[in-house]
């Protein structure tokens, strides 16, 4: 029986060769059909947003915070140890669904004043 991790990095390798030739097989079929290569500016369609309405070390600073209140309510006997980790989830959904309502009303807000 073939080891799936050897079966996985073959198949990427053909994956990755097959992507490069059509690469080249594309840019030799550009630059024989119009002279050159192209001259437009290629667009990044996987560039980070403009806003960020939080950074990566704010949001690990809200969750340690969380976790901190979470493990005082179970010290003072509030709630149960099991309930911590769902009351972090339910805090920080909730946290995510404001923010992105801020967000979605602050983009349509930009967008109506233009």
């Amino acid at each position: 029986m073939a080891d799936p991790l050897v079966t996985w990095s073959v198949i990427k390798a053909i994956a990755k060769g097959i992507r490069r030739w059509r690469t080249r097989r594309k840019a030799r079929s550009w630059t024989e059909e119009h002279g050159g290569p192209p001259d437009e500016i290629l667009e990044e369609f996987n560039s980070p947003p403009d806003e960020v309405f939080m950074s990566e070390a704010q949001q690990s600073f809200l969750r340690s915070i969380l976790k901190v209140a979470a493990g005082a309510l179970v010290t003072k006997g509030v709630i149960d140890v099991g309930e911590a980790g769902a009351l972090q989830v339910v805090v920080e959904t909730l946290v995510a669904g404001v923010v992105g309502a801020v967000g979605f009303w602050l983009s349509h807000r930009k967008h109506a004043q233009v």
